[in-house]
């Protein structure tokens, strides 16, 4: 008998030593040479078996993370290595899997501007309390699914830290984790690759900044669940960075980390050199700034840009003075959506995309007058954004949408890149006399 309680009471080792993929495989950034793929394991194996001899981890296998693989490796990524997270957080633990290009594909076509888009959005409560409504509004997460893009850009709020959940690591950790096996987030986010930034519900408290005490925590976690190209700068922490896609370039920001009304900075000096060092340089057509709150409206009940005046005013005025061309903002945070307009005397006008939420309820400020917004532009209930680029060399247009939750087309508008051009000025032509 007590041969056969020692049995029963071993066998659920085999059970907790089988790892599985909890969510993913989730492919993040790639470039010509370089891609990542994130898997979040559940079951960790121990380091020895029950047996008393050594284990070696070996990649849970999948059709999907098969398919993701044998795709890399038919595009000529054939260097693979794997990074195992060392700390496990009730049985997860994150593994990440590195692609490498060993040896350049020559390629002597001329290249040929590619037409590509990508979707977008923002705020994704959970609805975690019994009694509350919306517990089915994650299904616009299959309609997403279920919409062509190349790739997914999330605009922060992308899980609600609730009930002090910012206070530790671990609790940090497991609310991404439960977010991330998601029935419809899960099968989402394994259809193409993922980008996101963050506002204040998945960095900290609600409306935090410089002063939060564990933002260095909650940059490491977020560095766990998400494949973005780099975070910050040597000089510069935080959870920035930029990158570039065909005829884009996408520099994310991060308005948290140095938020501060005392020193009247969303970003900080050091993250705007950042910015404006890499607008100088880019040769893109179109330069999508990204932030989790809104940047140009001026007329706004809550957070923007605007509550920094002096940062926000000497970054126009580099605009301006640079001559920078081409420029889109995307936020999200509003709990609507909505288009917005600044007109420049002599220069092009700067368009503003805010487009929220995904899953949370609308927001009743949406209804307040607004002079930049696009008429019939107002959307207040869950909805996701596309923005498509197409046509050829400087006929590019960039293509805005925004679909309902059942991903039914609710509005579109349509901006030529010659719209994002200073207008060209008046040449003279003396008549001759012969």
């Amino acid at each position: 008998m007590r041969l056969l309680i020692l049995f029963f009471c071993c066998f659920p080792i085999f059970v907790t030593a089988q790892t599985t993929i909890a969510s993913g495989p989730m492919l993040g950034h790639q470039t010509d040479s370089t891609a990542t793929i994130w898997l979040l394991l559940k079951g960790i194996p121990h380091a020895a078996a029950p047996t008393g001899e050594a284990t070696e981890f070996q990649i849970p296998s999948s059709p999907e993370l098969e398919l993701i693989l044998a795709e890399l490796k038919m595009k000529g990524y054939t260097d693979i290595r794997e990074e195992l997270q060392d700390r496990t957080v009730d049985e997860h633990k994150i593994l990440r899997i590195f692609l490498k290009k060993t040896q350049a594909t020559p390629d002597e076509t001329p290249k040929v501007m590619r037409n590509f888009s990508f979707l977008t959005g923002s705020c994704v409560f959970p609805y975690p309390y019994l009694g509350m409504k919306g517990r089915d509004r994650d299904f616009i997460f299959k309609s997403m699914t279920g919409t062509a893009s190349d790739f997914m850009l999330w605009l922060g709020d992308n899980v609600y830290y609730l009930d002090g959940e910012w206070k530790s690591y671990d609790r940090m950790f497991l609310k991404q984790a439960r977010m991330r096996t998601n029935e419809h987030i899960n099968e989402f986010i394994q259809t193409r690759p993922q980008y996101a930034i963050w506002d204040d519900h998945d960095y900290g408290p609600n409306n935090s900044g410089k002063k939060y005490e564990l933002k260095d925590t909650s940059l490491t976690v977020f560095q766990d669940f998400w494949a973005n190209p780099s975070y910050g700068t040597k000089k510069t922490p935080g959870n920035f960075t930029s990158f570039t896609y065909e005829d884009a370039e996408f520099f994310l920001l991060d308005g948290r980390y140095y938020r501060s009304k005392k020193s009247d900075e969303m970003f900080g000096e050091g993250q705007m050199k950042w910015l404006k060092k890499k607008l100088k340089k880019s040769e893109a057509n179109f330069k999508i700034i990204v932030a989790g709150t809104q940047m140009l409206p001026t007329n706004v009940k809550g957070e923007s840009w605007h509550d920094f005046k002096d940062e926000r005013k000497d970054f126009l005025k580099f605009l301006e003075k640079e001559n920078i061309t081409g420029v889109l903002f995307l936020s999200g945070d509003r709990h609507f959506t909505e288009l917005n307009f600044d007109y420049r005397k002599n220069n092009y006008p700067l368009y503003e995309f805010t487009c929220s939420p995904l899953t949370s309820a609308g927001n009743p400020a949406g209804r307040m007058r607004n002079p930049m917004r696009s008429k019939r532009s107002l959307y207040m209930k869950q909805n996701f954004g596309r923005m498509s680029f197409a046509g050829e060399a400087h006929e590019r247009e960039c293509t805005i949408e925004v679909f309902d939750r059942e991903g039914f087309l609710v509005w579109s508008y349509i901006i030529p890149l010659s719209d994002l051009m200073p207008p060209e000025e008046d040449i003279e032509v003396e008549e001759v006399e012969e």
